[in-house]
Parts: structure tokens; sequence; C-alpha cells
């Protein structure tokens, strides 16, 4: 993990602690915005959990994960003028993401199960995400791209089921760009309308994979935010 990503992840959950909104914040890193976004979403969705522990609880342990991220950063300075600063680093976001993942068990172990179906606006979605959050990272480098690429279909399929049911509310998934109209692009299977409002980052063609953030209302899916990361593929031509 490079220490730019890690400084920004705990710049990212200090600014969220003082009343920022996420995508306030991923426009502040856009550079980093993949990684984040999870991490955010969940930190904030679980400020919003009804169920057990009390807020008051649910606040503690949110403010010592803080202030653990914010010593854990003053110690690798520290270190860094002594040793070897890639060394202190990791074991700095080690330790970050390990009070990260005691937050999770803390205030939501108990609800893991039942949160494996969860759409957006479902009490137990923040749970759902951020134990995938956890699991992508914990997994062995080979496993990696599948997991994404499974959690990656999730996020449609969640999308698809909030059409169905008439849920309204914030979504986000990626598919390949396949058409761009004027007020609308066909991502994967699901057409985005666009508006004046949709922020697009980069450079659309199609064929591109995009991530798109969007508002699901009244059964239509609007992109709130439009992402290019990864242009189309290119074939090499075979050898005569």
């Amino acid at each position: 993990m490079d220490s730019a990503l890690e400084n920004t992840i705990v710049d990212a959950l200090e600014a969220l602690d003082r009343g920022e909104n996420v995508e306030q914040i991923l426009d502040r890193f856009p550079q980093h915005a993949p990684a984040l976004r999870p991490i955010l979403e969940t930190a904030a969705g679980l400020a919003d959990l009804s169920p057990l522990p009390s807020t008051e609880a649910r606040s503690l342990s949110r403010q010592q994960f803080l202030a653990e991220a914010r010593r854990l950063r003053e110690e690798s300075f520290r270190e860094t003028s002594h040793h070897d600063g890639s060394t202190s680093l990791l074991r700095r976001f080690y330790y970050s993401f390990a009070s990260f993942a005691v937050l999770l068990v803390l205030l939501g172990v108990i609800l893991v199960p039942p949160s494996a179906g969860a759409i957006p606006g479902d009490i137990l979605y923040p749970v759902k995400r951020g134990v995938e959050t956890l699991r992508l990272y914990l997994a062995p480098q080979e496993e990696k791209e599948a997991l994404r690429g499974q959690y990656e279909e999730e996020r449609n399929h969640e999308v698809y089921e909030m059409i169905e049911v008439g849920r309204d509310g914030s979504a986000g998934y990626v598919g390949m760009l396949k058409a761009i109209q004027p007020h609308q692009w066909e991502i994967g299977n699901i057409t985005a309308l666009i508006n004046d409002s949709t922020v697009i980052r980069g450079e659309p063609e199609v064929g591109a994979r995009v991530e798109a953030h969007c508002l699901v209302k009244d059964r239509q899916v609007i992109a709130e935010s439009l992402t290019i990361i990864d242009p189309p593929m290119t074939l090499t031509p075979a050898n005569p």
C-alpha cells in the first residue's frame, strides 16, 4: 500500500468526522476515489445503524478509531526520522486497517449473516459493504481480481433490485460503456440518465469500463458521477 493512499485514508476519515459528505471528500482525492469510497461509505453508514450497540457506543468507537489513526500517523513520522519509512508506514496502515476491522466487528458482527441480501437503503447495507471491503483486503493477491469481479456483479444486481422493488436511493455499479447519447449512457445493461449536474471524470469511449454513482428514483437511474476506470481494450493483431 503506497504511503500517499495511507495518508489519504486517514485524512478522508477525519474529514468525514468533521461533517463533510462522501462525495465532497472523493472530489478532493479523485486519484484514490475507488479505494476510498467503500471505506468512507462504510464509516458513514455505521453511524446510522439503529440496532445494537447504542449511539453512545458507536460514537465512542468511531472517536477511538480516529484517535488511533492520528496517533499512528504521528508515530510513523517520528519513526521515519530514524528508520526506513516504508516499514513504519506499512505498520501504520496495518494497525489503522486493523482498527477499522475491529470497528466492524464491534458494530456489526452479529448482523453479518442477515446483511448478505441487503440493498442500498437497508439498515444493514453498510455492514455488508464493510465486510466486503475487509474480505477484499485480507484476500490473497491471486484471489483479489476474482473477488472484485464478484462484488461488481453484486453492485449491478443491487441496482436491478432497487428498480424492481421501486426503492429510491443512492447506488453505485461498474460496467462497460455500450452506448453514449446526449442524455443517457448505457453502462452494462443499465441505462443511466445524464443531466447538467452529472460529474464526468475521464474521456468516455464505447468499450471503456465506467464506475457509475447514481440516484435511483421512480425506477430510473440518474447519474450523479461517472468515472472512466479502464479504457477500451485494444486487441493486438496476430502475427501473419
